[in-house]
C-alpha cells in the first residue's frame, strides 16, 4: 500500500473562506458501483478486470466553490448573488493557449505528496455529468509526487466560442489517477505557510529555469535536499 499525502491548496488567505468547501476525494469505482446494474452480470463493464484494474486508484475531485462567469473581449461578468463569495482566485482569464478559444484557471487546487515513487495522472472527469464538458476540458497532466511538489490547478481550456463557464459546489472537476498496482491510501494534512513556501519554490522554479524537462526538475528537487524536511513537515500537520 501506498500512502498520498494531499491537502487543498492556494495563498493562506484566500483558502481560507472555501476551505470547508474542499471534500475528501472520491473512489470513482467505488462510486460507479453504487449505480451498477445488479441484474447484469454477464456483459457488465464494472465486473471487467481491465476496467477494475485501471480504475482501483482513481479518485474525482470536487469543485470546492459556485463559479459562474461570462467572458467578454475587455472583462469578466459575475453572475453569482452578491451574498457568494467570488475573490480574485476564484477565476482568472489566462492567456490562451488555442487560437479563437478562451483558457482559464478557476478555484480549486489540490497538492499531493507521497515518499516514495508516484506518478499522478489528472484528466477530465469523463464519466461523471458536469455542466463545464459542454463548455470545454480540463487540462491534463502527469507528473511524479514523490519528486516534486507542486499544485494541481484547474485549467480548463474553453470550446471556440463558449464564453460561460459554470460550476457549481461540489461539482465533478477533474480525475487523479496514481499510477500504481499497490492500493492507494490517501492522507489528508494542513497546508501551513511553510509548506506553502516549499510548493510555491517549485512552482516559480519556471520562472527562472529555461529547462522544462521533468527528469530536470525532479534532479533539481532531489539536489535541493527538501524531501525529508518536506515529509516532517507534512506528518506534523496530519489532520
Amino acid at each position: 500500500m501506498k500512502t498520498v499525502y494531499w491537502a487543498p491548496w492556494d495563498r493562506i488567505d484566500l483558502l481560507e473562506p472555501m476551505y470547508l468547501g474542499f471534500t475528501e476525494p472520491v473512489n470513482v469505482l467505488e462510486d460507479l458501483q453504487k449505480r451498477q446494474n445488479k441484474e447484469n452480470n454477464q456483459d457488465n463493464f464494472l465486473n471487467c478486470p481491465a476496467f477494475v484494474n485501471s480504475s482501483k486508484n482513481l479518485f474525482m475531485l470536487n469543485s470546492p466553490v459556485n463559479i459562474d462567469v461570462d467572458i467578454f473581449p475587455d472583462h469578466l461578468r459575475n453572475n453569482l448573488s452578491d451574498n457568494i463569495p467570488f475573490n480574485e482566485r476564484n477565476f482568472i482569464l489566462k492567456q490562451p493557449s488555442l487560437l479563437n478559444a478562451y483558457t482559464v484557471r478557476s478555484a480549486g487546487s489540490w497538492i499531493f505528496f507521497c515518499e516514495e515513487e508516484l506518478e499522478i495522472e489528472s484528466m477530465h472527469p469523463y464519466m461523471h455529468k458536469t455542466p463545464v464538458s459542454d463548455a470545454g476540458f480540463y487540462v491534463p497532466g502527469r507528473f511524479d509526487i514523490s519528486q516534486w511538489f507542486r499544485p494541481l490547478e484547474y485549467a480548463f481550456q474553453m470550446h471556440e466560442g463558449n464564453t460561460n463557464f459554470k460550476v457549481g459546489q461540489g461539482d465533478p472537476l477533474m480525475y487523479v489517477n496514481f499510477k500504481t498496482n499497490e492500493k492507494v491510501k490517501l492522507q489528508k494534512f494542513f497546508l501551513t505557510e511553510e509548506l506553502l513556501s516549499l510548493s510555491m519554490s517549485c512552482v516559480r522554479l519556471k520562472n527562472t529555469w529555461k529547462q522544462r524537462n521533468l527528469n530536470k526538475l525532479y534532479d533539481i528537487f532531489k539536489g535541493s535536499k527538501i524531501k525529508n524536511q518536506l515529509i516532517k513537515k507534512i506528518k506534523e500537520n496530519l489532520i
